[in-house]
C-alpha cells in the first residue's frame, strides 16, 4: 500500500496493515494520484445510477 506521511511529505510503500493504522491514527493519507484512478473510472452501470439519483415519487404525509 502507498501512504503519503504526512509529517514529511513523502510517499511511502508500507504494508497493508501498517497503512491503515498510519491513516487512522491521521499520521498518513493515500496519496492523491490512487485516488483520481478510482474516480476516472467509469460507471459499470450508468443505469443504476440515474435510477439512485431520480427523485421520489409521490407526496409523505
Amino acid at each position: 500500500m502507498k501512504v503519503l506521511i504526512l509529517s514529511s511529505q513523502t510517499v511511502e510503500e508500507v504494508n497493508d496493515s501498517y497503512g491503515a493504522r498510519l491513516i487512522e491514527q491521521g499520521k498518513a493519507v493515500i496519496p492523491p494520484k490512487a485516488e483520481k484512478k478510482a474516480e476516472e473510472k467509469p460507471a459499470e452501470n450508468p443505469a443504476e445510477e440515474a435510477s439512485a439519483e431520480a427523485p421520489a415519487k409521490g407526496k409523505r404525509k
